[in-house]
């Protein structure tokens, strides 16, 4: 699953690597942009199961290459059938400009 938003003063992407694990996911955001930027990064998980709620965020101010995708902290993520699991990347500049992904595991059947 790919989102992308796509704004005048910062552009680019932010992709998920995810990959099936017994019980679970492996999920790492890998964000690119299209021009040399000091970048806030913030990722942020949230579950909800029977077991309750969790929220958990990272914040790094990293220095992107244009056009260098960069893959960020990977997540192990034990997922129940009832759970509700969201994983939201947003990367910002300086200023007000920014783009967000996300990422929920698929639906079981």
């Amino acid at each position: 699953m790919l989102d992308l938003l796509m704004i005048a003063a910062l552009s680019g992407e932010v992709a998920f690597k995810a990959q099936p694990q017994d019980a679970g996911w492996q999920v790492t955001p890998v964000v690119t942009v299209a021009h040399a930027c000091l970048c806030r990064i913030e990722m942020e998980l949230r579950r909800q199961g029977r077991s309750g709620s969790v929220v958990t965020q990272q914040r790094k101010v990293l220095t992107l290459s244009p056009d260098a995708p960069l893959a960020l902290s990977t997540f192990f993520l034990s997922v129940a059938a009832d759970d509700t699991v969201t994983l939201r990347i947003t990367v910002s500049d300086s200023g007000t400009a920014s783009f967000t992904g996300q990422w929920s595991p698929p639906a079981r059947t």
